[in-house]
């Protein structure tokens, strides 16, 4: 009897041992971006080309939101790392007020912008984005609770609040779409917004009574990290995104099906490397506030994305045009020949990625700045450089690269300076 029991508690001790928080995280943050691959490859199947452009850039309108509430959820996560309870909770008041009154702000100016944006991106109809744009102030609140959970390091319940949103929003595609309710791109924003609530729901968690109140000193410094994470996140949007809405612009649709697909199978780089950095922030804050030595993280992350990005870029030299029609079907074969160009770009900017939010952790902040430079050079640049498909692409590698090398030279100039 007494045999049994220690069996089972060695059991129990070696499963707790290996199923630890973080990698429940990793393991719970792989099914959710391998689930919206799927997602994408059942939609663009589905639809063909021409009906995936405006279902992919919904779908991309979500993800360029997704960037602003990182910037609720990394503020959080910064400035409840290594606090207590109640100061904990200011922090989460404090931000959810930031965060009900932008996203306020952001959907009345968005909705008066609606069928500009409409016409610019030659979607069918207003509905296309007006289900995502009246869920942001509900995305952005969550977004806070999501960054408590990370920077306590709680990653059971952080895996869990993003699983409730992917599944609740594949279940509700199916549904709309089996009753058939608009068009493939309103279809979509339906579901996110459906999807956004009920995670916000779900994460929700009644407010101490008594949370405390932050000191001015403590909310300039909140408020300056908020401006300066959104000043780079918005360079993300500009990096990430620019490229499919210059592309739904300036091609046909079914050029731009064609573009999505590419895009969304190469942008797999970035969103399987982002569960990484977001883990090395809060270790990176915690072991400085403790006096430790904390490269060593940097070195394990970059060695870690790079051998990701070296195996995906020579899989899709070799096996692009398999790849893509694999995923999307015979319609897209013709896109499988960007495919390893885009894998370049994207990892390019995955690399540079590890090195901005590493100096932000250190309250460093010019290599924010000079990805926006760089951002804003790559839009112009789109506009004199899209004779074909290829050449969107080869501006964001010459832009990518020109990024890594000098985030590189930066970094190797503070490792001197000590």
């Amino acid at each position: 009897m007494s045999f049994s029991l220690s069996r089972k508690q060695s059991l129990r001790t070696n499963i707790l041992t290996i199923a630890t928080p973080g990698r429940v995280f990793m393991a719970s943050t792989m099914v959710i971006n391998g689930g919206n691959y799927l997602y994408n490859l059942v939609l663009g199947r589905a639809l063909g080309p021409g009906e995936f452009a405006e279902a992919g850039i919904v779908l991309t309108v979500l993800l360029l939101f997704s960037f602003l509430a990182m910037t609720f959820q990394l503020t959080a996560t910064k400035y409840v790392a290594g606090t207590g309870k109640t100061q904990a909770a200011a922090v989460t008041g404090t931000l959810k007020k930031w965060a009900l009154v932008s996203g306020l702000l952001l959907t009345a100016l968005l909705l008066l912008l609606l069928n500009d944006l409409t016409a610019f991106l030659k979607l069918s109809d207003n509905y296309s984005l007006a289900g995502i744009i009246i869920a942001l102030p509900v995305y952005f609140l969550m977004s806070v609770d999501r960054g408590t959970l990370q920077g306590r390091e709680q990653f059971i319940g952080l895996s869990a609040n993003y699983q409730v949103e992917f599944w609740t929003r594949s279940l509700a595609t199916i549904l709309i779409f089996a009753v058939g309710i608009g068009s493939a791109g309103s279809s979509i924003s339906l579901a996110i917004a459906i999807s956004l609530l009920t995670a916000f729901i779900f994460s929700w968690k009644k407010p101490l009574s008594n949370p405390g109140t932050l000191n001015k000193e403590m909310k300039m410094g909140m408020f300056r990290f908020f401006a300066i994470t959104a000043g780079y996140e918005l360079t993300q949007i500009f990096i990430n995104y620019s490229d499919v809405f210059a592309v739904k612009h300036y091609f046909d649709n079914f050029s731009s099906g064609l573009y999505t697909s590419t895009s969304l199978v190469g942008k797999m780089i970035y969103f399987l490397t982002w569960m990484l950095v977001m883990m090395l922030l809060p270790k990176i804050i915690r072991l400085k506030k403790e006096g430790k030595n904390y490269n060593h993280l940097l070195y394990r992350t970059i060695a870690g994305v790079g051998g990701f990005i070296l195996v995906v870029t020579l899989g899709s030299i070799f096996f692009g045009n398999e790849i893509v029609q694999l995923l999307f079907g015979e319609a897209f074969a013709d896109a499988g020949q960007l495919l390893w160009l885009y894998a370049v770009a994207t990892g390019f900017f995955a690399l540079s990625n590890i090195f901005v939010f590493y100096f932000i952790s250190l309250d460093k902040y010019l290599p924010v700045l000079i990805s926006f430079v760089l951002a804003m050079i790559q839009l112009p640049l789109f506009h004199f450089f899209h004779a074909q498909l290829s050449h969107i692409i080869l501006v964001q590698i010459g832009v990518m690269g020109t990024l890594l090398v000098v985030l590189v030279g930066y970094y190797l100039r503070h490792r001197r300076r000590g």
